[in-house]
Order: structure tokens, then sequence, then C-alpha cells
């Protein structure tokens, strides 16, 4: 299978299916060593069953090899004659042509299946040539250069881990996976030779990952060639880029005192070198890897000895002094270094910081103060999106770590990764030993572990490990706590209390939590009082606080809090029936939690983003972003996620008007999810069982929703109440009331969808109550909401039943000429080139509503195909 090459073999079934119905055609393939040409070559050969088939690769001149000319496959071609051969082939059976390595095909051969290529789309023929395009390749031959192309590039980390899943036969953890797609650089000749060559140790997490290539690995040789090829003065200023990621022009002129200056143009011709500014650089981390491992030891002390005689230590004092710790291994710089990193990761290089560190540790011989540097490094190596390199630093830290704080802090930062990125029952297990270790030095830090072990319960689904977190507390308030710590306390325990249903103790400690942040302006603070906010009915105030905790200025001991607060900001738009808002705020923390490897956060965001669609109506959509949210949810164990998609799903079957399936998976959210989550979806679960008859456990749970409903005091939760009660109504009375009572409170509340939703519910009561009028009334206004928000389904089953009522089943609306969000979103992607299959990738969304959108847009926009729609748009 090949990952991440979607486009790329969409492009290539549709043209052979053209040229198999006789309007062929012709491709160039471009991209560097490793990203896929000839796998591409390969894929097209499969999809091409029946086909004649000719393969031709170029080969170097200067190699000795023969080229594979085309005479080889052709006798007497010329131009001409290749074209009637291939044509007069292409009569009896759709022909295709691979070229791989085709710069350095022969020429006259290359110009003959030029010739052939820009001709063949009056034939059942395909031409497909594969060129290599980087500093070992060169351009593309002019020759080929007027033919339609594709590029290759590197592949995203989630594809580059799914390519390491592949090939390694007992699956690979998510943190390693990332370690190794950014070691790689998304290359897939590069994960795939790393994957061949991991150790047992390196896949159970008990040895550091590799560092670079394996030995044997062919991109390896490649660069070791082309380091080799160059002078020495060239391979002297590529050494330097390598012993310092952040080389500047001026320190490198420095340096080229001594050597020749055309050296420089000599690297950066051969693609070795990339001069950007005042920045000399490399091109990839791959490359200094790999270069790195291929140079001696001695060779690359002289190039840091080189620097450490050319950099200004004044100006550049933490570089002076880590290229002069690499010289001489003296133990006299490990506290100059220690203040060094310190400053570096405050101004945010964690990558360096956490690199300094580490020497730092090295040279110190205090086994106590090694811990601790070590803790440092693994921290800072954490922010600099490399958690296995962290966990195998703080597990070396915690072995000298003194007992106590030092200790302590280091399970904290390793049971916060595993949260971040591995499994939550085990992050709970280290933030509990954490706190134990913090409670007697640190008792602030102590509470934050039990806050972060609390989360670690609640994700994996584990309220009992909660109550336990948060009775551990008790025994560390104090009355003279600062206002962050009674905070932290204060929520814990609120949420305690909602878990375990009882909303009379928690909804005064959760009130508290958000009256203290008020002066607090750390992300912890705001991040925690937005989830109260949430629970406590408040969605505006929640949506402020969790945009406060994005821009708030990240906490040292408690790093990478931030992108937590994107769900909550979500989740609260939902509540304020801001579906656009909610979907568009999922789908940037989904990207934003992916780049950062936070894998809880992934599947959050996939969670709500599957309750959009089923909320909107749209089945084929939620099943989608479920299929995408499976293998996060594999790798996290986490099961409060699959409780949101049986609720999702459970919604969706309810829009449909399938009650009783709906039912069925209400009854499966009931028995696996903690209380908060029933209660949360209460009004949907007693709209299912009202219309299933099913009256007595329908009213069980309205009245826990009740007793909440009213403990907080949300308007927009006591309008689903009298909702919920309308439906259960024994006499008529009582419904119209509760209806009128439901209607009121959304219209003071906010809440448009969801007195849309109450509208419909309503008019359906009238109908059957023999009420037309009223209930044409109600139905003309939800139509308008539900075409106001673009919600499809909702729209159709409104116009169904006005239709029963006797009404017309249009507002006049339909016509309207401005394009939806979702509409001119898929319309300027299609400007852009991109195919509805990638379109659906990006959105999360099918491939059939992108289909509807984009033919509701040329509607409206009055095109018909995708080119004129794009020169509408330029």
């Amino acid at each position: 299978m090949l990952r991440g090459r979607d486009r790329e073999l969409a492009a290539l079934h549709d043209l052979v299916a053209r040229a198999r119905g006789g309007a062929g055609g012709a491709l160039v393939i471009t991209g560097g060593t490793g990203l896929g040409r000839t796998a591409l070559l390969a894929a097209a050969r499969a999809e091409a069953p029946g086909f004649q088939v000719f393969d031709l690769r170029g080969v170097r001149a200067e190699s000795g090899i023969p080229s594979a000319g085309l005479h080889r496959m052709l006798p007497k071609a010329g131009p001409g004659r290749a074209h009637q051969t291939l044509v007069s082939e292409s009569h009896r059976r759709p022909v295709l042509c691979c070229v791989d390595d085709a710069q350095h095909l022969d020429p006259d051969s290359l110009s003959a299946l030029a010739f052939t290529a820009r001709r063949a789309e009056a034939e059942r023929m395909l031409l497909l040539f594969a060129v290599r395009q980087d500093a070992g390749g060169g351009a593309v031959p002019e020759v080929l250069a007027d033919l339609p192309s594709v590029s290759l590039s590197e592949l995203p980390v989630t594809d580059s881990v799914r390519v390491l899943q592949d090939r390694v036969p007992y699956g690979i953890s998510r943190g390693l996976g990332t370690e190794l797609a950014a070691l790689a650089c998304g290359n897939p000749l590069a994960l795939t030779e790393l994957a061949a060559e991991l150790t047992p140790e390196q896949l159970g997490g008990t040895a550091p990952p590799p560092e670079a290539l394996p030995a044997r690995s062919r991109l390896r040789a490649e660069l070791r060639a082309r380091l080799h090829a160059l002078s020495g003065s060239a391979q002297q200023l590529v050494l330097l880029a390598v012993a310092d990621e952040r080389l500047d022009l001026e320190t490198l002129l420095r340096a080229a005192d001594r050597v020749e200056l055309t050296a420089l143009d000599e690297a950066v011709a051969a693609g070795l070198l990339v001069v950007e500014g005042d920045a000399v650089r490399l091109p990839d981390e791959l490359t200094r890897s790999c270069l790195r491992a291929e140079t001696s030891p001695a060779r690359r002390q002289a190039a840091h000895r080189l620097l450490v005689e050319v950099l200004d230590p004044r100006l550049h004092r933490a570089r002076w002094l880590w290229h002069q710790a690499v010289v001489a291994a003296q133990p006299g710089l490990a506290d100059a270094l220690g203040e060094a990193a310190d400053e570096t990761g405050r101004d945010g290089d964690y990558a360096f910081s956490a690199l300094i560190h580490q020497r730092a540790a090295d040279l110190t011989a205090l086994p106590a103060v090694r811990g601790l540097r070590l803790i440092r490094a693994g921290r800072d190596s954490w922010l600099a999106g490399r958690p296995e390199r962290a966990r195998a630093l703080l597990r070396r830290a915690r072995g000298l770590a003194a007992p106590g704080e030092p200790r302590g802090t280091a399970d904290l930062l390793r049971g916060w990764i595993e949260l971040a990125e591995g499994n939550p029952t085990t992050a709970n297990g280290m933030l509990m030993t954490a706190a134990d270790e913090l409670a007697g030095g640190n008792r602030e830090v102590a509470v934050a572990a039990l806050k972060l072990a609390g989360a670690a319960a609640f994700n994996a689904g584990d309220f009992s490990r909660y109550h336990l977190a948060a009775k551990r507390t008790e025994d560390l308030r104090r009355d003279d706590d600062p206002p962050a710590t009674r905070l932290q306390l204060d929520h814990l325990a609120g949420m305690d209390a909602t878990f375990r249903g009882d909303h009379r103790q928690a909804v005064p400690l959760l009130r508290e939590v958000v009256r203290l942040a008020e002066t607090a302006d750390d992300c912890g603070s705001s991040l925690w009082a937005s989830q109260a906010s949430f629970v406590l009915g408040d969605a505006a105030r929640a949506h402020d606080l969790a945009n406060r905790a994005l821009t708030a200025p990240p906490d040292r001991n408690v790093p990478l809090l931030g992108p937590w607060a994107s769900v909550y900001r979500s989740l609260s738009a939902l509540m304020l029936d801001q579906y656009v808002s909610a979907e568009a705020g999922s789908l940037e923390g989904l990207r934003a939690a992916r780049a950062t490897g936070l894998h809880g956060v992934t599947i959050s965001h996939l969670g709500i983003l599957t309750l959009v669609s089923a909320l909107q109506g749209d089945r084929e959509n939620a099943r989608q972003r479920f299929a995408a949210m499976t293998d996060e949810v594999t790798a996290q164990g986490l099961d409060r996620s699959c409780v949101l998609t049986s609720w999702a799903f459970a919604c969706a079957d309810l829009a449909h008007g399938r009650p009783t399936d709906a039912l069925d998976r209400f009854r499966l959210t009931t028995a696996e999810a903690g209380p908060a989550i029933r209660v949360i979806s209460a009004p949907h679960y007693v709209e299912a069982a009202a219309h299933c008859g099913q009256r007595e456990n329908a009213g069980r749970a309205l009245r826990i929703f009740d007793a909440w409903a009213r403990t907080t005091g949300s308007v927009a939760r006591i309008a689903l109440s009298h909702r919920c009660h309308a439906l259960l109504a024994l006499r008529g009375a009582d419904a119209e009331e509760h209806f009128r009572a439901a209607i009121r409170l959304h219209e003071q509340a906010s809440t448009p969808i969801e007195l849309a939703k109450t509208g419909l519910l309503y008019a359906h009561w009238l109908r059957r109550e023999r009420k037309p009028r009223a209930a044409r009334k109600l139905l003309g206004d939800a139509l308008s909401a539900f075409e106001q928000f673009r919600m499809p389904h909702w729209i159709e089953r409104t116009r169904s039943e006005l239709r029963a009522a006797g009404g017309p089943s249009d507002t006049g609306n339909r016509g309207a000429q401005d394009l939806s969000p979702r509409e001119a979103e898929i319309a300027q992607l299609v400007a852009e080139g991109a195919r509805n299959k990638e379109i659906a990738a990006r959105l999360f969304i099918s491939q059939r509503t992108v289909d509807h959108h984009l033919r509701n847009a040329f509607a409206k926009l009055g095109v018909r195909s995708r080119v004129e729609l794009s020169r509408l748009l330029r």
C-alpha cells in the first residue's frame, strides 16, 4: 500500500481508464530519491491488466552499463518509427510505457518517446516518465518539460507513521513512530530502511531510537557519495553545517578564510548546503543525521574546534560553550552549560536547550545534579517534539535523581508524556507516584500531578481512579493556598462530585473555580475554568476561557496544556449552536494536535467532528470521521471516545427517524459512559425512549437531568428539560405548556438550532392535535433556521413535515447566490487544483458530501466545469 499518495494514485487511475477508452495521455512523475517514483510506476502497471506494457530504465552514462535505449524495445526506432510502432500496438490492445530514471535515458530514445507522448491523446496509449529531480538528478529534460507532470513531496507525519506500522509485524508505538518520522523527514525509502533495522529494545521503549539511517542504507550511501565527490574545502564547509544547526553566513565566511571561497558555491550546487539570507543550513535533518554518521570522529572534532575558534563567545555564548564542551570534556563547563541551556529554553529553542542540558549532564560528576540536568533535557526534548528521546532521558534521570521532588519531577514529566502520547491508565499510575514523591517538598506541583492524574483517569473512562486522585488532594489542602492551587483543588473535587452525580456539591466548587480564574493569567487555570464553565452550562464563558488558555504563556512545569483548551473551545461552540465554528475549531485543533503528537487531543477533536456531523443528520460523514478515529482510539486505549461516538451515532439515528436503533445505541452509551456523559446525552435519550414508548426509562433519565439543569441554572439546558417534559406529557395542555416554555428559553439562551429542532417537534405534535395552521408557522421558522445554517437533512425533514401540514415546502431561499462557508471552502480548494478525494480527506467529510456542495456551488456561480470555476475564483 502506498501511503500518502492518494492524489497521485487517483491521477494514475484516471489516466489508465482514459487510455483504455481510447483517450490516452502522458505524465511526468518527478521527485527525489526514495519518494516513490518507481513505486508509482509499479502501481500503474497493477492498474492496467490487459495492457501491453513496455518498461525502460535510463542509466548514467559514466556507469559503464549499456543504456536501455529504445532500440531494445522497438526495432529501427526514430521518433516517427517509434510512434508508428506504438500506435500499431495500441490498435490491438492498450499500451502502457513506463520509463524509470528518464533523465538518464539516451537522448534519441527520450526524444522518440516524447514525440509519441504528445500525440497519445487519440490512442489507447499511456506513457509515464519517472524523473529524479533533486541535487543528484538535475532538472526535468527539456523534451519532457511541456508534458503534464506531478511532483512527489515528503509524506506528512501521519502517513509516515503508517508506513512504519505497515512494516513492523507487531506494531510500533506512536511516540517511536513520530520520532522516526521526524528522522526520515517523510521519505518513504528512509522509513522502510529504518523499520527493517529496529531492535526489540527500541520497539519496547527500553533503548533510545536510532539517530541515523542504517549503515546499509541506500540513501545514506548516496549522501556519502555526494559528500566525497566534493573538494576538501567544500566538504569542510558542509561538515561545519553538520556540526552546527544554527550556522550563520558570517561565521561560515570567517571559517572560509581558511578554505577556498568557491567551495561554498560547490557545496550549494551539490545540494548539500542551502543559503537563505544570513542562515546556512543543510537541506534537512535526514541529510544531517546521515552525514554525521558517515563522518569520522576526528573530522567531527575538527569541525567543532574550528567553530570554537571563529565564533564570538559574547554574541553566541550557548553555541560557543556547546562546541567547546564537545571539543574538550571539561567538568568545569557543566554549570555554564546549564545556565546557557536555561536561557536557550526560555527563548523557545527547545531542541538546542535539550542538547546543551544533556551535555551538561554528561560533564556532571554528582549523580543527583546529573539527574536534574537530565530531567531538564527530557522536558525540553519533549517540548521539541521528541517524545521517545524524552522518555529515554527521563528514565536515566529517575535512576539518578534523589527521592522526593527531583524524582517526583521526573515521574511528573513521564506521566504527562504518557498522558499525551501513550496509555492513560499507565499515565495515571506514573502521575499518582509523582504526587507522592512531590507532596513533601513541592506541594503545589504535587497538586498539579494529581490534577493530571485525574485527567488521565477521565481519558481512560476510569472514574474510580479519578475519585482516588480527588481524595488524595484533601490531605494537601491548606488555608493559605494561593489562588492557582485552590483552583486546581476545587476543580478536581468539583469534577469528582459531578462524576458521582452529586451536583449540589459540584456546582459551588465549580463556580469557585471560574471565580478564581478571573484573577489568574496562566494557561492551566483558564483551561480548568473553561471545563468547569462547560459543566455548569455557561457555554459562552467556557468559550472565552478556552480562548484565553490558548493565548496564555505556557507552564514550564506542566507544558503543552494549551492544545487541550481547543477541545473545550469546540465543545462550547457546539453548545452555543455554532456548528460551523465548532467544526472549524476542531479541524484546526486536529491539525495542531497531530503536529505536536498529542493523540488524546486528536481523538477528542475527531469525536467532536463525528458528533457535529451526527447532530446535523449527516450519517455518512459521521461514519467517515469515526473511521478516522478508530486507529487513534486503538493506539491510545481510550473508552471515552468510543462512548462519544456511540452517542453521536445515536443522534444520527434519531435525526433519521430510527428511534429504536438510537435507543439501542444509547443503552451502550449508558452502560459504558461515566455519569457526566449520561447526563449530557439525556435529552437525546429521552426523545428516543419517548418515541419508543419507554416512558418509565425516559422519566428516570429526565429526573437526573433535571436535577443537574436546575442546580447549574443553565438556561439552555432548562430549555431542553422542558422539551423532554413535553415529549413525555400525558395531557395535551401540559405538553403545550412545556413546548412553549422550551421555545421561550431557547430564544433567551440564543440557541437557534435547538430552537428549530424544538419547533419541529412541537409542530409535529400540533399536527397530530389537528392544529395545522399553528404547525405551519413553527415549521416555516424552523425551515428558515435550518436553511440559514445549511443543514440539508433537517431542511428536507422540515419540508416533509410542512407538506404533511398542508403548507408550501420552500421558503424561497434556495436560489440564494451567495455560497455557504463550506461551499466556498470547497470551491476554493477545487480552484487550487485539489481533487474531491483530497478535499474529503482534508476536511474529514465524505466524497459524496464534497460532490453535493460542489454541485451547489456550480449552480450558484453559474459555471459548468472545474476549469470555469478555477478561472472565476482566480
